[in-house]
């Protein structure tokens, strides 16, 4: 078995994986577990379970090696991944902690609960609308918190493309979220921190 140079791109690495070598497992597990972690506990607040959810993610590359997609960028792929593991984590805490006997009050719960899915659903059309160097740079901003100096290097553009790229997907993202009825929403701290 060759051995891999440091200078193996992540995709062809994840070829690798799909292969079942190990070493690029090994290289791809270096390389992304601390960023991962990283992610994690931003939305956790949770070193442990953070660590925990980034072990589930790497075991189930390594176990599902052979059916994994190609994607046009494993830092996204893994940094989206991750984000949509935690988030799956804190609404089954959520639907946990809620009493037994709380869990028919209709007005108590389901109107949060309904409004924050409308939220989630219109998020996602707005960004899966965007053009794709949009949406790419969008996520790897937003999602990943790549810097805009991280983005060009990354994708080999300049800084100023970056910041021009990320002017549009942000208007077009504001436009279709108005015109989806969140109006009143926009104060609301996720839709803030993502989009405004």
């Amino acid at each position: 078995m060759h051995t891999l140079s440091d200078n193996v791109s992540d995709v062809k690495l994840l070829r690798l994986l799909q292969q079942g070598r190990k070493d690029a497992f090994e290289a791809l597990f270096k390389k992304y577990y601390h960023p991962l972690w990283r992610h994690s506990v931003k939305y956790l607040h949770d070193s442990h379970m953070a660590e925990e959810i980034v072990q589930e993610f790497f075991i189930y590359l390594w176990e599902n090696q052979q059916t994994l997609t190609l994607p046009n960028s494993v830092a996204v792929y893994f940094h989206v991944a991750i984000k949509n593991r935690c988030l799956n984590y804190l609404k089954k805490k959520i639907h946990l902690m809620i009493p037994i006997e709380n869990t028919t009050d209709i007005l108590g719960y389901e109107p949060d609960q309904l409004i924050a899915e409308e939220l989630s659903e219109a998020m996602d059309e707005a960004i899966n609308k965007l053009p794709e160097k949009c949406k790419l740079i969008f996520l790897l901003n937003r999602q990943s918190h790549f810097s805009y100096k991280e983005i060009a290097g990354h994708l080999a553009i300049s800084i100023k493309t970056v910041e021009s790229q990320m002017g549009i997907a942000l208007k077009k993202l504001r436009e279709h979220l108005l015109k989806h009825g969140v109006r009143l929403l926009i104060w609301m701290p996720m839709i803030k921190e993502t989009f405004f």
